[in-house]
């Protein structure tokens, strides 16, 4: 018999099976963070807004220790099947040794949640046995990852499609970062 899995709940057991052994660092001094120093973005005004925005995360968070291990990079329903029992993965390009846990249950639950019209409760990390300023801290450095994201790919004219939902996600982030733990 084949067994539906409903695509709203996460298989956080698998995901956190991915993310391995984790170590406790702090912000700054992790490669995550480093890669918000060199943002190469064409629209001046972008770039300056998401500089602010590194900025207060970095003033806000930059010292304290969250837990570091490895995620899929896009894991959603769509990036993934069952197949006896077992979560079967692809589209690696975005996988990374190195972020902050808890990532790919935010993008998960976000992906599938309907957008980013408003600050998203960082009880969608509950699950993951996240919860305080940790899991604030987390769901607000993933939106920033794919802003960053977001706004690179949008470059460029083969970008024109994905431009909205990055200025979007900017101006979310512009209004609400390093005020949320």
């Amino acid at each position: 018999a084949v067994s539906f899995r409903s695509r709203r709940r996460a298989p956080v057991t698998a995901m956190r099976e991915l993310t391995g052994a984790t170590r406790r660092l702090p912000l700054a001094s992790t490669a995550f963070w480093r890669r918000f120093g060199d943002l190469p973005l064409e629209d001046p005004h972008q770039r300056e807004r998401l500089a602010e925005v590194v900025e207060r995360v970095g003033a806000a968070y930059g010292a304290d220790e969250l837990e570091f291990g490895a995620w899929h990079g896009d894991w959603a329903p769509w990036n993934m099947a069952w197949h006896r029992g077992r979560v079967q993965l692809w589209d690696w390009e975005r996988h990374d040794p190195e972020v902050p846990a808890g990532l790919d249950l935010a993008h998960y639950r976000l992906q599938t949640g309907g957008g980013y019209d408003t600050w998203p409760d960082p009880a969608i990390l509950a699950p993951y046995g996240m919860r305080g300023r940790a899991a604030a801290i987390t769901v607000e450095l993933y939106l920033l990852e794919l802003a960053r994201r977001y706004l690179g790919d949008a470059q460029g004219e083969l970008g024109e499609p994905l431009r909205p939902r990055a200025a979007k996600l900017l101006d979310l982030l512009h209004s609400n970062a390093g005020r949320t733990a």
